[in-house]
């Protein structure tokens, strides 16, 4: 009994410094990996409401001496990139088998989709991470690698013009304005050209340009216009509005509405003219008579 005594912390010592060796063995035998991560960049500006897609490849390494237990698995994720933009990738995560004692590596390829909110202003910048991460595998350590992905929108130019529909009817001689609108459709904000077309004989008045129109913005354009008092005039006006961005790259939209004037005469006619030709002998009677 007091020689099991004895050797009782001995055999303690022994084990505890075993375990110390153990462990500073294992230690020593770690194995590491790396991954690397190539995406390609966006070759254009992104279209709002249009997903647009890059590719990308993952490669997965390791270390001489590795003893891996099975499969790695490691997962791909996008942060998020604001309210404007959703980010997605494909796949989510790869199963990749290291080889043993042998280093080596293995690429595979994934995709990052962004899509821009619809409406999302010109020229807005965007960016996330892509961040890949294994998983340990016996000794072969896990790791962690991200990339950074950015990207702006694209201007999307669109101007409408809305105004009366079909025909027009217009008294001659008088004058009266007819009201065109003119909104701006797209993402940045627009100077706006206007251009007036009308029938031979008829006389127009109307604002050349519209020095700013905001996304979504909406502005009346006066057109005044005169025709002969004889009227019988018949045929189409048309007002074009070409936009152009003030701030942004890019080019500007063209829009046209058409209607057709339809001018009735000021002259009396029928039988209101057989008075006025009265009048008109009777004047000149007076003025000869005067003479004499």
């Amino acid at each position: 009994m007091m020689s099991l005594r004895r050797w009782l912390p001995v055999a303690l010592a022994l084990l505890l410094l075993a375990v110390a060796v153990g462990s500073a063995a294992a230690q020593a035998n770690v194995v590491a990996s790396r991954i690397r991560l190539d995406i390609e960049s966006f070759s254009a500006p992104l279209k709002p409401g249009v997903p647009t897609t890059v590719n990308g490849t993952l490669t997965y390494i390791w270390e001489n001496g590795a003893i891996p237990t099975g499969s790695t698995t490691i997962t791909l994720a996008a942060a998020p990139a604001g309210d404007a933009f959703n980010v997605t990738v494909d796949p989510t995560s790869v199963t990749i088998t290291p080889g043993r004692l042998q280093g080596g590596s293995e690429t595979t390829p994934f995709s990052v989709t962004i899509t821009a909110a619809n409406g999302t202003l010109a020229e807005t910048r965007g960016n996330t991470t892509i961040t890949a991460t294994s998983t340990d595998n016996g000794n072969l350590r896990g790791s962690t690698t991200p990339a950074s992905l950015n990207f702006l929108t694209a201007f999307l130019p669109k101007t409408v013009v809305t105004g009366p529909e079909g025909e027009v009817l217009v008294r001659g001689g008088a004058a009266q304005t007819l009201e065109f609108r003119v909104r701006n459709d797209g993402n940045a904000d627009i100077q706006v050209g206007l251009s007036v077309t009308v029938p031979t004989d008829v006389q127009y008045t109307a604002p050349e340009t519209i020095p700013s129109l905001k996304p979504g913005e909406e502005t009346i354009v006066p057109v005044e216009i005169r025709t002969p008092w004889t009227g019988g005039i018949r045929g189409d006006l048309k007002l074009t509005a070409t936009g152009t961005p003030l701030e942004v790259e890019g080019r500007g939209s063209s829009d046209a509405h058409t209607l057709t004037l339809v001018s009735t005469s000021a002259v009396p006619v029928g039988g209101a003219t057989l008075p006025l030709a009265g009048l008109a002998v009777a004047g000149l009677l007076v003025a000869r008579r005067r003479l004499w």
